[in-house]
């Protein structure tokens, strides 16, 4: 067992270190949260994470742990019906099959070749680019497309 001195565990191997390790899983990787949970010091963990490749590896692990659990949360709501975790899954997870947010250009003069190359490259930016785009082009008096 690490000794106490002073309220900090003092590092005693690989005691200490599966002692961080379950805290940081309960905190799902918050390293502050952990480290004052389990009276190791911050300082303790950083020489670990930079020096020992196991264990880095096993707390690098732990952000899987954490996505893991907010997806459940997600799956969660989404069997509860809500409209809002619906939408965000699609449109995080489902774009191969169509759902994406997309904004369309409408050209008022198709024989303009240059215009036909804008739109189509613009056709996929997200609206915020888009609309700074346009707010360049008004700045500068040239006609939208």
């Amino acid at each position: 067992m690490p000794m106490k001195e002073g309220g900090k565990v003092t590092p005693k191997g690989a005691h200490t270190k599966k002692l961080l390790l379950e805290a940081l899983e309960k905190t799902f990787g918050i390293v502050s949260q952990a480290c004052k949970n389990s009276g190791i010091s911050r300082e303790f963990y950083y020489r670990c994470y930079k020096t020992d490749s196991a264990f880095k590896a096993k707390v690098d692990g732990l952000s899987d742990y954490a996505l893991d659990f907010a997806e459940s949360k997600l799956f969660a709501l989404m069997n509860e019906k809500s409209a809002a975790a619906i939408i965000f899954y699609l449109k995080c997870r489902g774009k191969k099959r169509g759902y994406i947010e997309k904004t369309e250009l409408a050209i008022e003069d198709n024989s303009n070749p240059a215009a036909n190359i804008l739109q189509s490259k613009m056709a996929n930016l997200p609206l915020e680019d888009m609309l700074a785009i346009k707010e360049i082009l008004d700045k500068h008096s040239i006609p939208s497309v």
